[in-house]
This record gives structure tokens, sequence and C-alpha cells, in this order.
């Protein structure tokens, strides 16, 4: 109710940025919820109110990416996923461009393109190895679920271990969910 009401308020003066922000928060509320189409719906009236900033743009992709795949619309979601990269390469952001190719090398697995899926996940550890530090295991979580892909258990059990390493399992944060399920299987 909170944001439906700001949004309000910045749409009567005029304050397309802000009214473009709470359309961000609104979609990630429902993105959240898993209520997916609602998400896509806010996340591109927020890219068509105010369209003059990198950082919302690409935000708006790859949350926009982040929603097509969870319901397995995996080629949109991989456009969407190559708009913010472009957007993340555009303000030079390497912790962004490592986190948006984690989910782009995720979204590539699906659609059977696992050597760019494995090359994305590569070049994004090599970013975030550099740079970014702190998002490795992520793309080492990709880059085993591209191993399983492929039937290679133990090298998917190798990349795992990389991903999981010093992470408490019992306690392990929403973006390991389906690294544990790779790792089940």
């Amino acid at each position: 109710a909170d944001f439906l009401a700001s949004h309000e308020i910045f749409r009567r003066i005029g304050e397309t940025r802000s009214q473009a922000v709470v359309l961000q928060n609104l979609g990630s509320l429902y993105l959240s919820a898993r209520d997916h189409e609602r998400a896509l719906r806010y996340y591109a009236q927020a890219n068509e109110t105010h369209k003059e900033d990198a950082v919302l743009s690409l935000t708006a992709h790859n949350n926009r990416g982040s929603a097509y795949k969870e319901i397995g619309r995996f080629q949109e979601a991989e456009r969407e996923f190559k708009l913010a990269l472009a957007g993340a390469r555009s303000i030079d952001s390497d912790l962004l461009q490592a986190r948006i190719m984690s989910n782009l090398a995720a979204a590539l697995i699906p659609l059977g393109k696992l050597a760019e899926a494995d090359a994305t996940a590569r070049q994004g550890l090599r970013i975030s190895q550099r740079s970014a530090v702190g998002w490795e295991p992520y793309l080492w979580g990709v880059r085993a679920q591209v191993a399983a892909a492929r039937g290679d258990v133990d090298g998917a059990r190798a990349l795992m271990q990389k991903a999981f390493a010093g992470v408490d399992l019992a306690s392990s944060t929403a973006p390991f969910r389906d690294f544990h399920e790779v790792a089940h299987q």
C-alpha cells in the first residue's frame, strides 16, 4: 500500500525516476511472491516510466530475466539478461556483470546452450575474482549445473563443492536453492 501511495505522489508531481524506483520495488515484491506475470508488468512499467537511467534499466531487465526464467520462458530470460549485461557493461560495473552473467548462464542451460553457458560463467568468474569478490560461489554453482547437464557427474560434484565451500548447508540463502536441487540429483 505504501509503494502504491508513493507511486501516486511521484506521478502527480512528475517525478519519473522515483516512480520507476517504486515500480521496481513493487515488481520485486511480486517476484518474491512468485506472481511472475504481475512482476513482469511492474518491471515493464518502470522501464517505460523512466528510460534515462542506465542502472534502473539494467535492474529491470535483470529482474525481468529472473521472472521469465522462473516461469520457464528461457529465450525471453536470455534476451533480458543480455540487455541487463549490456547495461552493466555500459556503466562499467564488474559486480553487476558477474551477477548478471551467473543469471544468463543459468538461463542458457535449459536452452541446451551449454558451451555458451559455461563460457559465460567462466567469464563471470574471471571478473568476480578480479574485482567482484564474493560472487564466485554462484558462478561455480552454475558451472556445476552445466557439468550436470552434460552428464559429467564427477565434474559437477567437484564444481558443486567449490560452490558450497564455507556455506552452512542448513541455512544457505535462496540463491543456492537451484544448486541444492542439482546437488541432490
